[in-house]
């Protein structure tokens, strides 16, 4: 018993240290065009079909990350042919 107590004093000392930064994606709503192009290269399946539409009449994409997933890999931005991906961070 008095060994799980130092584990646990361990993990809260180092997780209190930690940093916590997470990935994201920013999508400009206006270029989207609506190819989806985003969204079957997310390796982690967090952008969705929005129910939102631009000034082009597009539903656009969303990005949806309520567990903090995103990889930050920038695939989506990289696939997208019209730059609407504006900025990826990285966590």
């Amino acid at each position: 018993m008095i060994g799980k107590k130092i584990v646990s004093a361990r993990i809260k000392n180092v997780s209190a240290k930690r940093r916590v930064v997470m990935s994201n994606i920013v999508i400009d709503q206006s270029k989207c065009k609506a190819c989806y192009l985003c969204i079957n290269e997310c390796p982690k399946n967090l952008i969705k079909i929005s129910d939102n539409t631009n000034n082009l009449g597009n539903r656009t994409v969303e990005f949806q990350d309520p567990k903090h997933e995103c990889l930050g890999c920038a695939m989506c931005a990289t696939r997208c042919p019209d730059l609407a991906i504006t900025e990826v961070y990285r966590g």
